[in-house]
């Protein structure tokens, strides 16, 4: 019987899948404007801390005013007086029971975040001067600054190609092809020579939104890529196209630290940009997209 012999392995010759060839690579830019304003508190979440606030209030010890207002003195006086105005006023000594809100109360929603109760019930002051009557006579000085609404005018008008709209939620940046199917994209070009992904991301990006947005690449590994084939109809490949069954496209993540995007003589033949939520990208952009890069966008 004659002897096996051992299989002979060359370990100088690294196997390339077929595959790999046949597919042109590209990298494209997750550019994202990250929230600049705290997420929006839900209504049960409001609720919750408006009966934290009164179940404290029912366990705290009563307000001593003596300690706090000398008698007779101007604070006093403007003390009483802004007492007088509450109009709904809890009183946690005798209404204990009603800590908790009943269905369809909504006391703890305020438009202006309370600024206007806290203005006519403490003694921290107005924003004009104002003169007391009564047992003291004085005029009082305060100054309070009034809390800047979530809601901004980008918000109001829809105004997506604005950065200041959406300030509680993430904003990415898409640009649009003049073309019917697949146009709303992430800024995207195929690699040159031997550039590396971050390389063309950044080339990609000033060729498309242009040289007045300061930016920075979060790492130099992509953080998903996408793959789809060349369609057979409908569609007119380059001579350079012709060679690949179809393209990869690696996504490197981006933030905007200033500036905005500027289609103006932009080399990629874009024609308009804008700044959305991960929500108004699923209707944006087409299915399979979506589905392809959907889990690298942050839910906020």
């Amino acid at each position: 019987m004659a002897e096996e012999q051992p299989a002979i392995i060359d370990f100088a010759v690294h196997p390339v899948t077929q595959s790999s060839s046949l597919y042109k690579l590209a990298s494209s830019v997750v550019l994202s404007r990250p929230p600049v304003l705290t997420r929006d508190i839900p209504d049960f979440e409001n609720a919750y801390y408006f009966y934290q606030r009164r179940l404290n209030e029912r366990l705290a010890l009563p307000f001593t005013r003596y300690f706090f207002f000398k008698k007779k003195s101007i604070a006093e006086a403007e003390y009483k007086k802004r007492q007088a105005r509450i109009t709904d006023k809890y009183n946690p000594y005798k209404e204990g029971w009603k800590d908790e809100l009943m269905v369809g109360d909504y006391r703890w929603k305020k438009e202006d975040f309370g600024y206007q109760e806290f203005m006519e019930t403490t003694v921290s002051g107005d924003e004009v001067s104002e003169t007391l009557e009564g047992d003291v006579a004085g005029e009082v000085k305060k100054s309070v600054n009034r809390p800047m609404p979530r809601t901004t005018e980008a918000d109001l008008k829809n105004d997506t190609k604005s950065l200041d709209r959406k300030l509680s939620r993430t904003l990415y940046l898409l640009v649009k092809k003049p073309q019917k199917g697949h146009a709303w994209k992430f800024p995207q070009a195929d690699l040159i020579g031997q550039e590396n992904l971050k390389e063309a991301a950044m080339r990609a990006l000033e060729e498309s939104c242009g040289v007045n947005m300061n930016t920075w690449f979060v790492g130099n590994v992509p953080i998903g890529h996408y793959r789809y084939k060349f369609p057979s109809r409908a569609f007119t490949p380059t001579e350079d196209e012709t060679k690949y069954l179809g393209k990869k496209v690696f996504f490197m993540k981006a933030r905007i630290m200033a500036g905005q995007a500027n289609l103006e003589n932009n080399k990629r033949g874009l024609v308009d940009f804008q700044w959305l939520t991960r929500e108004e990208i699923e209707k944006t952009t087409t299915q399979d997209y979506w589905h392809a890069m959907k889990d690298l966008l942050v839910t906020q």
